[in-house]
């Protein structure tokens, strides 16, 4: 701060800054950001203290733009720090209620994700697998391809599979036997063996 400022009307060098900057002197803006960037600083930290997604740095940063893009329409009627701080003050709530709004949940690392995405040929050899598997499960009888889907897919035991049909766990065991060696015969068939 080199350059010397006439004592505004309230007696600080702040304010006859902001009454140099404002019209334009030479330097006048780079001293008075200098002398108000630190006391917009302790603010912000004071009023911010324990807020986890807010950056007071952000703040602070977002508050010393405001003042200087509001320093043309400044009209000197009191200390410039009081002007400074209502724009800190609306600033910081901005802020505050931004993070309320934000529902994201930021973390320090990303996890690795593996790329388990399906290549066009993956996805046509699993459709044609599973029409092979469809066209076998059309011989079995409806009752059969209810039995395996039961005791197959969904891990039910014969006896759980026995009380949804209404059978016994034996019926269960032998039907399920039955289709089993059923589409033995056709997949030997139809592999040509």
């Amino acid at each position: 701060m080199s350059t010397c400022y006439a004592l505004s009307p309230t007696g600080t060098d702040v304010d006859s800054m902001a009454v140099a900057a404002a019209v334009g002197t030479d330097g006048a803006l780079a001293d008075l950001m200098a002398r108000v960037r630190p006391m917009v600083l302790g603010f912000c930290r004071s009023r911010l203290h324990g807020a986890r997604r807010v950056s007071v740095e952000d703040v602070t940063q977002e508050v010393c733009i405001a003042v200087v893009n509001a320093l043309p329409r400044y009209e000197h009627r009191g200390r410039f720090t009081a002007f400074v701080f209502g724009i800190a003050s609306h600033k910081v709530t901005d802020a505050l209620r931004a993070a309320q709004r934000d529902r994201c949940c930021p973390v320090g690392d990303l996890p690795e994700i593996g790329a388990d995405t399906d290549t066009p040929e993956d996805h046509a050899v699993r459709s044609d697998d599973l029409r092979r598997v469809e066209s076998m499960l059309a011989i079995l009888t409806p009752q059969q391809r209810h039995i395996l889907r039961l005791r197959i897919i969904e891990e039910k035991t014969a006896a759980e599979t026995a009380d949804e049909l209404r059978t016994t766990p034996g019926a269960v065991r032998v039907a399920q036997h039955r289709a089993l060696t059923r589409l033995r015969e056709e997949f030997a068939f139809t592999r040509g063996g």
